[in-house]
């Protein structure tokens, strides 16, 4: 590994949220009950905004919650699935709505904030459960999400992930 890897690699160590601290922001930005939801060591404010919408956006995403979906979602994005599948706001929404994509579960295991100006993009590694109860399939995707802020909050203008493959 070159020095700059080595740095590179460092400086996403101290600046991925670990899946505790995210869910405990999404319990907090929900407005569910949590023991204590503080800050992420080594996020700005901003930088952990954005950590929350993403996780809002997962968990909207297993609960199969339309309108929270409809708000972090702007009405521009492109989602293109670890298939190469490429969908627009309403497909995505309405594939969810009729059950044709279900996520029974979004586990992420690392979330890497980056910043630029209005915009933001979400580094990550999650483990998903797809599929019906009788034919779910388990997966660990690394995505990338781009935000951009508008009217105060984090929107998602675009989406893509890869399959993780499995070690030998």
């Amino acid at each position: 590994m070159s020095h700059g890897n080595a740095s590179l690699n460092a400086s996403l160590s101290r600046r991925a949220i670990s899946p505790l601290l995210a869910a405990g922001l999404v319990v907090a930005t929900l407005g569910l009950p949590a023991a204590a939801a503080e800050p992420a060591r080594g996020l700005s404010k901003q930088e952990a905004g954005l950590v929350v919408a993403d996780s809002a956006r997962s968990h909207a995403m297993v609960a199969r919650d339309i309108p929270a979906l409809d708000r972090l979602l702007a009405d521009e994005p492109v989602y293109v699935h670890s298939s190469s599948t490429r969908q627009s706001k309403s497909e995505h929404l309405d594939d969810i709505r009729t059950g044709k994509a279900t996520d029974a579960r979004i586990e992420p295991r690392e979330q890497v904030p980056f910043l630029y100006g209005k915009t933001g993009i979400i580094q990550s590694v999650a483990a998903f459960t797809t599929g019906a109860a009788a034919n779910q399939v388990a997966s660990v995707l690394r995505y990338t999400s781009v935000y951009v802020r508008r009217q105060g909050r984090w929107q998602m203008v675009a989406f893509a992930c890869s399959r993780v493959p499995d070690r030998p």
